[in-house]
């Protein structure tokens, strides 16, 4: 499916939420989709790379989960009418207004470089404006507008029902079990995120 910067585009969730906006994205903003997978390690199947799932350590299965999750995502939030990245930019900015460009990208796990092009789409469409700081006219600050947010209201809900029962798979008792592997594993890779960043 063809995806441009203003069309045809996936959500991101509130970040209070637990949900998550596409960490397996290229500089582009789409995802690593698994039909195209073999060469980015994901496959359909109970396979991968030829080796049995069930035998895969729990580093690969985690990193695979990761990739099905974030491509699901996209499915289910296309005809939003903005990409997944540049809905990740207006949580960032519904979070904290004001931000710098650098800013954003830390917070919305795209680069630089894409914020920028991502807030030229955004800003032609209404969504955000830039100002600058005047105090230091070389610094642009982007804000959030009220379409902006009614544009990230809407893209949650046109996801909400189908994000919500993809987990409906899971078994009650083992909840409180994946639960605490799951904020385990977001403080781990805080952790390590934070250290690369140092």
């Amino acid at each position: 499916m063809n995806k441009t910067a203003s069309t045809d585009a996936a959500a991101v969730p509130d970040r209070n939420s637990g949900g998550g906006s596409g960490g397996h994205q290229m500089d582009t903003g789409h995802p690593v989709r698994p039909n195209t997978a073999r060469g980015h390690g994901v496959r359909w199947g109970d396979q991968w790379d030829d080796e049995p799932i069930g035998q895969l350590p729990v580093s690969r299965l985690a990193s695979l989960a990761a990739r099905l999750i974030t491509t699901y995502w996209w499915y289910t939030a296309e005809g939003t009418g903005v990409t997944a990245a540049g809905l990740g930019v207006l949580a960032a900015l519904e979070e904290e207004d004001g931000l710098r460009s650098g800013e954003v990208a830390a917070r919305s796990w795209v680069t630089p470089p894409m914020v920028s092009y991502l807030a030229d789409v955004l800003e032609r469409n209404g969504y955000l404006r830039r100002r600058r700081d005047p105090r230091d006219r070389r610094v642009v600050h982007l804000h959030l507008t009220s379409k902006g947010r009614e544009k990230l209201q809407e893209a949650r809900e046109h996801v909400a029902a189908r994000w919500h029962t993809a987990f409906d798979y899971l078994d009650p008792e083992d909840e409180q079990v994946i639960r605490r592997f799951l904020l385990s594993t977001v403080g781990r890779f805080s952790d390590l995120i934070e250290r690369e960043q140092d």
